[in-house]
């Protein structure tokens, strides 16, 4: 129920269909990494999307550690993810991506990417949409 941060935009491609055409747009956000919010180790996060449709696929990479201009270092740990619906009113407005942070006294430099596909024979918006955040654990 605590917000805990917004994550820092740090680029999408979106598609949507005004005035009879369909328009892409490509974004560029500042990127970096917010300043750390503090959680118990072996918490359960989670990032809410605000579109309707499931993504096709969403991922958080997770690195230890970020050099000059807050450039990730390695190649960073996929993290386990799990879906649930947000509904009001009994229909679908969004959906949550679970996670978890597991190990304690880390920095947890998340890097979280969504991709929604094209709903055949409809004009609902798609596209993909990247974003950072930043964690850290206690034990």
């Amino acid at each position: 129920a605590t917000v805990l941060q917004d994550g820092n935009f740090y680029y999408g491609t979106w598609n949507s269909y005004e005035a009879g055409e369909w328009n892409e747009v490509h974004a560029d956000g500042f990127g970096g990494f917010p300043r750390a919010d503090t959680v118990r180790a072996g918490s359960r996060l989670h990032i809410k999307t605000n579109k309707p449709e499931r993504p096709a696929s969403f991922r958080i990479r997770a690195y230890k550690q970020v050099g000059q201009f807050s450039t990730p270092i390695g190649t960073g740990r996929l993290l386990n993810t799990t879906f649930r619906r947000i509904e009001r009113d009994d229909k679908t407005v969004g959906w949550n991506v679970f996670f978890r942070v597991n190990e304690p006294n880390r920095h947890y430099y998340l890097e979280a990417g969504g991709r929604w596909e094209r709903v055949p024979g409809t004009h609902i918006s798609y596209g993909n949409s990247h974003e950072n955040f930043h964690i850290k654990t206690t034990e």
